[in-house]
């Protein structure tokens, strides 16, 4: 699907307000950029500019990445899974959000999420991963 296709259905949708507002600014470069392809997800995680597009970070491609994950998890049976979940700390809304989101889509699921009120180290959280196979 073309950059435009792409572009004309979230034009077409009834989006949050402060993406709406973020889709009616942009430049035709600026459209090009955030429709061009889907945000990819590396080893490093999802990362990416906030905004309107499948090629920013948004409610919609954090949705779109916790569902493959969950199925992905859901896929491995009775394995016990390591999963690592880092949303920087901020205060800017919409992250706090898609964070919310990504929480509720998780427990939707059969699967089991901890969930740390700050930031651990992987050394802490292979400790912790230990600790539950042992239970």
């Amino acid at each position: 699907m073309s950059y435009q296709e792409q572009l004309a259905k979230w034009e077409a949708a009834v989006l949050p307000e402060y993406l709406a507002k973020d889709l009616a600014h942009y430049t035709p470069e600026e459209q090009e950029d955030a429709f061009y392809q889907n945000l990819s997800f590396g080893t490093a995680g999802m990362r990416g500019v906030l905004g309107a597009g499948t090629n920013r970070m948004n409610i919609y491609t954090v949705r779109q990445v916790t569902e493959a994950l969950a199925r992905y998890i859901d896929a491995q049976g009775n394995a016990v899974v390591l999963l690592s979940v880092l949303i920087r700390d901020t205060f800017h809304q919409n992250l706090l959000q898609m964070q919310r989101r990504f929480y509720l889509h998780m427990v939707l699921k059969p699967i089991c999420l901890a969930v740390y009120d700050q930031h651990r180290s992987c050394l802490l959280l292979y400790a912790n991963l230990a600790h539950l196979r042992a239970l």
